[in-house]
């Protein structure tokens, strides 16, 4: 993984998590899990776009 500086709004965040009940934290991750599952589903159907175009 590369290290890299985190924002002061990121930070912010982290501080805030942390402050949530555990049922709330899995509310989030859920949340967020959710979302990447969609980036990735989005990434492959352009994957797919681009590939139907080539042919």
């Amino acid at each position: 993984m590369q290290g890299r500086t985190i924002t002061q709004d990121e930070f912010a965040l982290l501080k805030q998590y942390r402050q949530l009940s555990y049922t709330e934290k899995i509310i989030v991750k859920r949340f967020l899990s959710g979302l990447l599952f969609d980036a990735q589903k989005e990434k492959i159907a352009q994957r797919a776009r681009l590939d139907e175009k080539r042919n």
